[in-house]
């Protein structure tokens, strides 16, 4: 078993966990398309929930604090001929970068035909995204994939003021 982490804001946060993971509100051009995005690291989702509170506020005019979904992955679970595991690390793949590029300026044909991907998390522009050192990423694409994830949820932690994280569900 795996531990994933999905960095939001704790209003998002209950929603997925009271209503299980929405793929139609979620983003596309992002690094592997239109999906619903864990990391493999509590920091790395620490910065995504931080980043998700700050544009809340500017979007809502009030306030939602950081908060991390936490799911538990089996590789078993997993082991579906649809998904795609690219290397993360010590250097990613060029077929990765060549994915990643294409979804994130909309330059595919077709979406990809991946029910899941596993592989390093990209930043930078969106024409040039190059691999951000260390952090890797499992998202979801499908509505059974995401389904499979639900499945294994932990619970959700809350950024507490000036102190650690709380779990609040």
């Amino acid at each position: 078993m795996h531990l994933v982490y999905h960095g939001t804001t704790l209003d998002y946060a209950k929603r997925i966990w009271w209503n299980g993971i929405d793929l139609t509100i979620q983003r596309t051009g992002t690094d592997f398309g239109q999906g619903f995005y864990t990391a493999t690291q509590w920091g790395q989702a620490r910065a995504w929930a931080r980043e998700a509170a700050r544009l809340f506020h500017q979007r809502h005019s009030r306030p939602s604090p950081p908060a991390i979904a936490v799911f538990s992955v089996d590789p078993i679970d997993w082991k579906q001929p649809s998904g795609c595991r690219f290397p993360a690390w010590p250097a990613p793949s060029l077929a990765c970068a060549l994915l990643v590029r294409r979804c994130r300026t909309g330059h595919l044909a077709l979406p990809h035909p991946y029910t899941w991907i596993y592989g390093p998390t990209y930043r930078g522009p969106w024409t040039a995204p190059k691999p951000w050192q260390g952090m890797d990423q499992f998202s979801v694409h499908t509505k059974l994939a995401a389904q499979v994830l639900d499945q294994g949820r932990v619970g959700v932690w809350q950024e507490g003021g000036n102190g650690p994280w709380l779990r609040v569900i």
